[in-house]
């Protein structure tokens, strides 16, 4: 019943996107749309071409250029401007394709637990079935953001850092790729010991449920013994 679990979601990591994306269904290029375009403008309007500006609004500073000091500083404010009037609009294609797909995958999860044989529920506790409404759902949200979102800014990021240190000197640009390189296999390694632990905590907060649903329903009980105190 549990949605992110290991056997649930098994699979290489490329297969669990695929999969989670498959819930998009008409929404994917929406979605992928917007998570493209706010990860271009985060990384080039506040991140690569800022940097750069801010290397020639300094050296101009140093120098005294008071002409392209006032320049720079217009292109700065405009570098600014465009994630304020663009992250918005991003924002709202990305949380809108994601609250749509989460509300259709519970309508299914319910549908579901409609379908399921009265045995099911003498050996599972209901609790589990909240945590699954609730918790899996919150952490499958938060999946179809953040990861993804990081992703494409770490590639866009990384083509664009590459151009601009081969354009500066190819011997940086390689030993920072080498680096890159390096830092993504043992990032790729410990992830299935990570995805382990969050399947793991996933599984604590359905024994945590259980025990609510527990003690909720036998409120007076425990309120007349005295009883389940912390």
């Amino acid at each position: 019943m549990r949605i992110l679990s290991a056997k649930s979601l098994k699979g290489t990591s490329f297969q669990q996107i695929v999969r989670l994306m498959s819930f998009m269904k008409n929404r994917i290029w929406l979605y992928l749309g917007s998570i493209i375009g706010m990860a271009v403008v985060f990384a080039f309007s506040l991140n690569l071409v800022m940097s750069y500006k801010s290397k020639i609004l300094f050296d101009a500073a140093v120098t005294g250029n008071s002409a392209l000091v006032k320049s720079t500083t217009i292109e700065i404010i405009i570098l600014v401007l465009i994630p304020c009037a663009l992250c918005p609009l991003f924002s709202y294609g990305i949380f809108y394709c994601i609250q749509k797909t989460i509300a259709e995958i519970r309508v299914l999860i319910f549908k579901h637990i409609e379908e399921l044989p009265v045995s099911y529920y003498d050996n599972n506790h209901s609790g589990e079935i909240m945590s699954c409404l609730n918790n899996d759902l919150n952490a499958l949200e938060n999946a179809y953001f953040w990861p993804i979102f990081l992703t494409a800014l770490s590639i866009i990021m990384g083509i664009g850092s590459s151009i601009i240190m081969f354009y500066l000197s190819w011997r940086i640009a390689v030993f920072t790729i080498v680096m890159g390189v390096i830092t993504s296999y043992i990032n790729f390694r410990f992830s299935r010991s990570i995805r382990a632990v969050s399947d793991e905590i996933q599984q604590h907060l359905g024994v945590i449920s259980q025990r609510f649903v527990d003690l909720l329903s036998g409120f007076y009980i425990v309120k007349m013994f005295g009883i389940g105190r912390i």
